[in-house]
């Protein structure tokens, strides 16, 4: 059926040796057409001569080079794959604790939300008794919406100063 190319040469021991090329096809689209076939031919023949001028040495096993040279690829391929990989763990790992600092910068309303959802509630302990306030921290809420949230409301609760805080108790203080 089919039809191949083939390079022969003699190995270091005389013996000859056949390299497939490739397959023939005249159109060169599902194999290698005559003028494809010679030109890497030329290129394997001047690998197994070699060049004195260009100082470039004879390879006399071309099947053995041409193995070892599949097996770089393979290890440099491998190396790329990986190195793709752990940059990608990098990355995933930088995001994610992006993410964990981004959650950890809790603003004070969060803050506010946390305190009253545990504090202000009303709700009955384990001991039978009733804890946080009657109307639910409504009044404590009414408070912070008019006084603190418009101040410092968006503010991350690590970025607060002592002078922010200032700034707010004495505004209350010079009301009176």
């Amino acid at each position: 059926g089919s039809r191949s190319f083939y390079f022969r040469y003699a190995d270091r021991d005389r013996r000859q040796v056949r390299l497939k090329i490739g397959d023939y096809d005249p159109s060169g689209r599902a194999g290698l057409s005559v003028a494809d076939a010679r030109k890497i031919a030329l290129e394997w023949s001047s690998l197994y001569r070699g060049d004195e001028k260009k100082g470039i040495a004879a390879i006399r096993d071309l099947r053995g080079y041409f193995e070892q040279q599949r097996r770089i690829a393979e290890e440099q391929e491998r190396a790329r794959l990986a190195e793709l990989e752990r940059q990608r763990r990098e990355a995933e790992d930088a995001a994610r604790q992006a993410e964990l600092e981004r959650l950890r910068r809790l603003t004070v309303r969060q803050l506010f939300e946390r305190w009253a959802s545990v504090e202000l509630a009303r709700h009955i302990g384990p001991n039978g008794k009733p804890s946080g306030r009657k109307d639910g921290g409504a009044y404590v809420r009414q408070q912070f919406e008019r006084h603190i949230f418009p101040v410092i409301g968006d503010v991350a609760v690590e970025d607060l100063r002592k002078a922010d805080l200032m700034a707010i108790f004495d505004t209350h203080k010079a009301r009176g």
